[in-house]
């Protein structure tokens, strides 16, 4: 027998009016199912549409461990397809980037932390944003890969990757 099957998968970018800044890429699958959101560096060339390498792996993942839906927001809303690019962003534009990371991780049920590794780079504003994580320590995961090494970028995800509880380096 052959069956055909639909699902629609909702997707939401907030972006700045010139669309050099995306504050949140969501997608939704099944409301029934528990919310990630996934905190990185800076945004893409992902948006409502367009799928990266990184977001499709991430999403991939929900997807296979039973989330219903993800949300990115990141460190920087500055979209750059290389981080050495993140010096051109306007301190005017990052400043309502804030309001949209705390309206993501009060509305889920799992945050993942997958910025940048390096403990030396952007040491500021992961301060901040880990300021804003602290009261939702209970829900604060990170990926480890196969060899055991934490706080991993989902554009390398691989099969034997996990979840595992994110550890506060800043605060």
């Amino acid at each position: 027998m052959v069956k055909k099957i639909e699902k629609l998968i909702k997707s939401t970018v907030i972006l700045s009016d010139d669309g050099l800044y995306r504050y949140q890429l969501s997608r939704v699958w099944d409301e029934n199912k528990p919310k990630a959101t996934v905190v990185m560096l800076n945004p893409s060339k992902a948006d409502m549409l367009i799928t990266d390498r990184t977001v499709m792996n991430v999403t991939n993942f929900l997807v296979e461990n039973h989330y219903g839906s993800i949300t990115i927001v990141n460190l920087f809303a500055y979209r750059a397809t290389k981080p050495n690019f993140l010096n051109q962003r306007d301190k005017v534009h990052e400043s309502f980037n804030n309001n949209y990371l705390k309206e993501a991780f009060f509305d889920s049920d799992v945050i993942i932390v997958a910025w940048v590794r390096d403990r030396d780079k952007y040491v500021t504003r992961k301060r901040e944003v880990e300021n804003l994580l602290l009261e939702y320590k209970g829900k604060i995961k990170c990926f480890e890969d196969g060899s055991g090494k934490k706080l991993r970028h989902p554009r390398d995800l691989g099969s034997k990757w996990n979840l595992v509880d994110y550890e506060f380096m800043f605060v």
